[in-house]
């Protein structure tokens, strides 16, 4: 009996690496049944169920296996990562930590360890154990990868990609290095070098969905908007229930003014997913710019319903109501947004602009002060500023910001605002001699 159960636990052990895991498992079943305490039976049965996903039966056998043999380290970790598949981070854990216990120098229990403190957001411990398993087996790939991933967790994204390089030059072929060595490339705005790791990972795996949309979203930063759209549509052929591919996708559209097939991706990206809060604020862009802004503000107010921190939701919402002449809403809008991000320059230069309208020019001059102090290159606070200054008969000192923002058209070439400036500055100056004479800014509204 005893030859019969070890036949069986091997064939089951052979048809396992074969993939054939249902069979494996009828065949530990039966080794099982003929000898009830065959520790290394449970154990292989639970490899299996894990396998096929039956994370909670793979733990019943693990705890079975660890009952008949207390001290099997490896039944401690097999148990920590099926717990771990299941979000029970704090149980793998502790799994983890007596594997560690009964073989001090067993390197996969602390990287596994480090994954399970990185999901609960314990990103430094998860370093240490990352560092231990790495000083216990230098050549550990995945243990200088998984490194990778906490540091850039932690914003140290140039000590990332020295551990994605180090992954690399252990595991050549690994994509999710490249990508993830890509991501952080680009948190460090070195956008030409995110792509090439990018470029790499799909060579290696095609069917990378997040390849494909983050280096579209490379691609949208650079302005390559149409070579943005191609890698999104790779992203949807490949998962077509993937709603920030959609969004994504929707933003490139927009910025080559394809206003309408955005519209049509946002609301995709909706369907798929209806909290989905971006989505609602990029739409009603789409649909302002089309100049259907009581559209764009329903988009807006759904944003903010889903979203109640969403500053650029409101602002963008004001930008709306100023198009509708809603200049006091607009302003409550924006005090809003100020409120959330108050180093946003774009929310007090629109909101310096509504109180323009409502000949609020004192009001107008200080929220354009603001903006300018924010971002002292930002050229239509200065326009906006000498217009107001110009409305208060100070036309000296409009003359004087209109001058400083005729600087920057300059530098900039923009021959267009440049000639607007000029004008401004002939008509102000001549008004100056005659009388007074009201004037009105122009609206920014975020892309």
């Amino acid at each position: 009996m005893r030859k019969n159960r070890k036949q069986l636990s091997n064939r089951g052990v052979a048809k396992a690496q074969r993939g054939q895991y249902k069979a494996a498992i009828a065949d530990y079943d039966r080794a099982i049944r003929l000898q009830p305490d065959f520790a290394k039976a449970y154990f292989n049965r639970g490899i299996a169920k894990d396998k096929l996903g039956l994370h909670e039966a793979a733990i019943a056998d693990y705890d079975q296996a660890i009952r008949l043999q207390p001290d099997d380290a490896e039944a401690h970790i097999n148990r920590g990562v099926a717990k771990e598949k299941l979000g029970l981070h704090e149980a793998a854990i502790a799994d983890y930590d007596q594997a560690i216990r009964l073989q001090p120098n067993y390197a996969n229990a602390y990287n596994n360890r480090g994954v399970a403190k990185d999901n609960l957001g314990q990103h430094e411990a998860a370093i240490a154990d990352y560092d231990q398993a790495i000083h216990l087996q230098p050549d550990y790939a995945e243990a200088h990868y998984n490194r990778g991933n906490a540091k850039d967790s932690l914003g140290l994204h140039e000590d990332a990609i020295a551990d994605y390089d180090q992954a690399i030059r252990l595991r050549p072929d690994d994509a999710k290095a490249y990508s993830n060595r890509g991501f952080a490339k680009e948190k460090l705005g070195l956008y030409k070098d995110a792509i090439a790791d990018y470029d790499q990972a799909v060579r290696l795996r095609p069917d990378d969905v997040k390849a494909h949309i983050n280096r579209g979203f490379v691609k949208a930063t650079l302005g390559l908007y149409e070579d943005a759209i191609t890698d999104y549509d790779q992203a949807v052929r490949l998962r077509p229930d993937d709603a920030k591919a959609y969004s994504n996708r929707g933003f490139a559209k927009a910025k080559l003014d394809l206003h309408k097939a955005a519209i049509a991706d946002y609301a995709q990206a909706i369907r798929l997913q209806p909290g989905f809060a971006e989505a609602y604020s990029s739409r009603g862009n789409a649909k302002a710019d089309l100049g259907q802004y009581k559209a764009a503000i329903a988009d807006y107010d759904q944003a903010i319903r889903l979203q109640p921190d969403f500053a650029e939701a409101y602002s963008n919402r004001g930008s709306a109501k100023v198009n509708l002449g809603q200049y006091e809403a607009a302003i409550a809008d924006y005090d809003q947004a100020i409120r959330l991000r108050p180093d946003d320059a774009v929310a007090y230069y629109n909101r310096g602009y509504a109180k323009g309208y409502l000949d609020r020019h004192e009001d107008a001059i200080a929220d354009h002060d603001q903006a300018i102090r924010l971002q002292p290159n930002f050229v239509e606070p200065h326009i906006n500023r000498g217009i107001a200054k110009s409305n208060l008969g100070l036309h000296k000192a409009a003359i004087a910001d209109l001058k400083a923002a005729l600087q920057f058209a300059q530098r900039a070439n923009n021959y267009s605002l440049k000639g607007r400036i000029e004008r401004l500055i002939q008509e102000i100056d001549q008004e100056a001699r005659r009388r007074k004479r009201k004037w009105k800014g122009l609206l920014w509204l975020r892309g």
